[in-house]
């Protein structure tokens, strides 16, 4: 799964102002497709 560049960015910064972290552009990366992919289970 590939995510664009301005989907990470807003990925980033909601995650840095909901938890209050910070993460680099990989972790972000690979947080919100774990996050898709719990999402596609649930809805199944």
């Amino acid at each position: 799964m590939h995510l664009s560049t301005k989907t990470i960015e807003e990925f980033k910064y909601l995650y840095q102002k909901e938890l209050g972290v910070e993460l680099s552009d990989d972790e972000a990366a690979e947080e919100a497709i774990r996050l898709l992919r719990l999402w596609r289970l649930l809805t199944q």
